[in-house]
C-alpha cells in the first residue's frame, strides 16, 4: 500500500469530519505537520481540497464531480437487482422493474418468482396504463407528462392517492386485469435527486385479500426500493 495515497485519502475523511484545520488533522492521523501540509498541498492543486481561508480546508469541487459521474454512470437495473433477488427470495413472489421511456412504462430487469407465471415474461416489455409501476412512473412526472403517459385510462384521483401512499396497488397480472388470484404493489426508486428513475412491483398470490389492499410483502417491496435509492445516492 502507498503510503502517501493512504494518508491522502484519510485527510479527505478527516475534512469530511470536520477536523478542518492543519493542527486537527495532524493531530487526528498522528502525522507531522509538514507532511499533512505537503499533502494537502498536492490534494488542492488537483482540487480534491480547497483552502477556505488562512486556517481551514474544505473538500474540493474535483470529489463532487467524481460523486456525480459515478451516480450517474450506475445502470439502475444493475444496481437493483441484488434487492430485487432478495425481495424474491423473501416473499417468493415475483419482482419486476420499470422506467419510464419515450411516454411508456417499460420493464428493464425482472425476478422470477415461484410459482405461477405472475409478471412480466421479459425484459423490454411494455407495461398497460393500468398497471401499479406505471402510476407510480406518473405520479413523478409532470402534468403534461404524466398525461401522455396515461391519456385518460387512469383517474386523477387515483394517482393523487399513490403520491400521497408512497406505492400503487394493483390487482392482477398485466395481461388480464380482470384476475383475482393474484395482488402486485409498485413503489418508486430514486435517485441522489430524489427523481423517481424506476418503480419496482412485487406480485403475489392474493391468498384471500381483498382487491386493492396491499398485500403482505408491501412492506419488504418499500425497504427493496429504499435499498436500491440509496445505492442511487438518495438520502
Amino acid at each position: 500500500m502507498s503510503q502517501s495515497l493512504d494518508r491522502g485519502l484519510r485527510i479527505l475523511d478527516e475534512i469530511a469530519a470536520g477536523r478542518t484545520t492543519l493542527s486537527d488533522i495532524s493531530e487526528s492521523l498522528g502525522v507531522h505537520k509538514s507532511t499533512v501540509l505537503r499533502l494537502l498541498v498536492t490534494l488542492q492543486q488537483h482540487h480534491f481540497v480547497h483552502r477556505a481561508d488562512a486556517h481551514h480546508y474544505r473538500l474540493g469541487r474535483r470529489l463532487f464531480d467524481l460523486a456525480s459521474f459515478a451516480i450517474e454512470s450506475r445502470d439502475v437495473a444493475s444496481v437493483a437487482r441484488p434487492a430485487m433477488d432478495r425481495l424474491r427470495d423473501s416473499t417468493g413472489g415475483w419482482v419486476h422493474l420499470a422506467t419510464h421511456e419515450e411516454g411508456e412504462a417499460v420493464v428493464v430487469a425482472v425476478a422470477a418468482g415461484r410459482g405461477p407465471h405472475a409478471g412480466p415474461a421479459r425484459v423490454g416489455e411494455v407495461l398497460p396504463l393500468h398497471a401499479p409501476a406505471t402510476a407510480v412512473l406518473a405520479a413523478a412526472l409532470p402534468q403534461e407528462q404524466m398525461e401522455t403517459l396515461l391519456g385518460q385510462a387512469v383517474p386523477r384521483t387515483e394517482i393523487d392517492a399513490v403520491r400521497q401512499a408512497g406505492f400503487a396497488v394493483g390487482r392482477a397480472d398485466h395481461r388480464d386485469e380482470h384476475r383475482a388470484d393474484v395482488a402486485t404493489v409498485a413503489a418508486p426508486v430514486r435517485d441522489s435527486t430524489g427523481a423517481v428513475v424506476a418503480a419496482m412491483t412485487l406480485t403475489l398470490p392474493r391468498s384471500g385479500v381483498p382487491t386493492r389492499v396491499p398485500p403482505s410483502g408491501t412492506p419488504r417491496l418499500l425497504e427493496a426500493c429504499d435499498e436500491v435509492s440509496r445505492e442511487l445516492g438518495w438520502t
